[in-house]
């Protein structure tokens, strides 16, 4: 299921506009964020409420503050505005605020205060001291919602990491597949030494599962801190089990240095279609660069099924070498047959296809054959023109049209060089996280039926399948 995974948090004043008539003359003049979280607040139903919001179907998440200005304290902030007002900021970094229709008197309890803008509704309750908030009835552009929020104080501070998770091993579940990213947020409750309890909120075909999780084993590294993450949850009768790690800044609060992420794997003990595994990661972290990208991980022509008319077992896979998502929609792998100059076949990988970190897409030459012959493993994708005997040559080129990875020299055969794997495989080796413009055979390791001198790892040991093959893991 970290980008599950960094963390937009929401400090000082914002102005937001531009997302419906009511937001377009918002001025956030109202409220001294560092007065609301100030300890005056920490016992009083007034004060500053932070979370994590998703809709439903998983494809929008973010951040929100509810702000329940003090009607009785006017000379703590400059408060020109007593009404309480709700802040949402998507990770596509679009931005909605709601106003409830009144002020609220301090130490009372609050009972379904609606907040309602144009296109952002929800209601809000908590006891007078502020414990227990929760929100109910959101909606986001009539599109149903959900929010897990806690009150946040200097004390307590409140850290939410919204975030995505993505199914790797899917089996045949009817919600997950290996392509599609769902939301997995945190809501994180830190104390001094670095101990913490968390709220997750996990949607799951139009379901939200909230439930808990700890964060331990804290060490610092001069100004970043990485902790242990875990925690479960039940999705129907059977328990989802996830753990991870939360890396963040520990720096005194400032601009630039607040930085927080969180990534890690789940598993899921499905009563129906067994043991599916997968990854979460955080919107944003304390990556100041990206580094690695797509790959081509690794090329397959088994000694057997590997022929016209009978069951044919050939793919090819690439790689996210890098260390956030990548969305390569666009992108190309293009396959030069044999001395051609000009690639004979062209994939174009399919819009909204993102990857995670380290996360595979196996492209078969047959889907049918691929998924009977490796099972319980499943392609992503069938591309029938990719049937590769072993001598031709794969580059990747990106949505910009340039070469990113190449496996072979374009207008050479293959026959008779190091990176023939005919009747065999070629695979990249472990610790690749970025293409190369000019083909190392030193990065792979290929097995065919011949014997090719001069080479760092070729051997002629033809290769069947599915035994010696695993597709979908590098």
């Amino acid at each position: 299921m970290k980008k599950i995974c960094a963390l937009l948090g929401i400090c000082g004043l914002l102005i937001f506009s531009g997302c419906s008539n009511d937001e377009s003359i918002v001025d956030d003049q109202n409220v001294d964020a560092v007065n609301l979280e100030s300890t005056i607040f920490a016992q009083s139903n007034t004060g500053m409420y932070k979370g994590v919001f998703t809709t439903l179907d998983g494809q929008t998440r973010g951040v929100i503050e509810v702000q329940i200005p003090s009607t009785t304290t006017p000379t703590i902030g400059f408060i020109e505005d007593t009404r309480p007002k709700a802040v949402l900021e998507l990770t596509n970094g679009k931005h909605f605020v709601a106003y409830a229709n009144t002020t609220i008197a301090e130490n009372q309890n609050i009972t379904d205060l609606l907040f309602s803008s144009n296109n952002f509704k929800l209601n809000f309750s908590a006891l007078a001291n502020g414990k227990y908030p929760q929100v109910t009835g959101v909606t986001l552009e009539d599109l149903p919602s959900d929010v897990l929020i806690a009150k946040h104080t200097n004390r307590a501070p409140v850290t939410p990491i919204p975030g995505t998770f993505v199914c790797i091993e899917c089996g045949t579940h009817p919600l997950l597949d290996n392509s599609t990213t769902q939301t997995f947020n945190l809501l994180m409750f830190t104390t001094p030494d670095g101990g913490s309890t968390i709220d997750t909120q996990v949607t799951l075909g139009m379901n939200v599962f909230n439930a808990t999780g700890t964060q331990s084993n804290c060490v610092a590294d001069g100004t970043e801190t990485t902790c242990d993450l875990s925690g479960s949850f039940m999705a129907g009768s059977a328990p989802i089990t996830w753990s991870g790690i939360h890396t963040f800044n520990n720096e005194a609060t400032a601009a630039g240095n607040d930085c927080s992420g969180a990534s890690g794997t789940w598993t899921f003990n499905s009563v129906n279609f067994g043991t599916l595994t997968g990854t979460f990661i955080s919107d944003s972290g304390c990556i100041e660069s990206t580094s690695g990208g797509l790959f081509i991980s690794e090329i397959a022509d088994p000694n057997n099924f590997n022929g016209s008319g009978q069951l044919n077992a050939r793919y090819i896979e690439v790689t996210n070498g890098s260390n956030v998502h990548l969305d390569i929609s666009d992108y190309e792998i293009q396959l030069f047959s044999n001395a051609n100059t000009t690639a004979g076949s062209t994939f174009n990988i399919p819009d909204n296809t993102v990857l995670t970190p380290g996360q595979v897409y196996v492209i078969a030459t047959n889907d049918e054959d691929f998924n009977t012959i490796y099972t319980p493993v499943v392609a992503d994708i069938q591309f029938g023109s990719f049937n590769s005997n072993g001598d031709d040559t794969f580059v990747i080129v990106d949505a910009a049209g340039s070469m990113i990875d190449v496996y072979g020299t374009i207008g050479v055969d293959q026959t008779g060089t190091c990176a023939e794997f005919e009747d065999g495989r070629a695979l990249r080796i472990t610790g690749t996280t970025e293409g190369a413009l000019i083909f190392d055979e030193s990065q792979w390791i290929i097995r065919a039926d011949s014997t090719i001198s001069g080479c760092t790892d070729h051997a002629n040991e033809p290769q069947n399948a599915p035994d010696d093959f695993n597709p979908g893991t590098h």
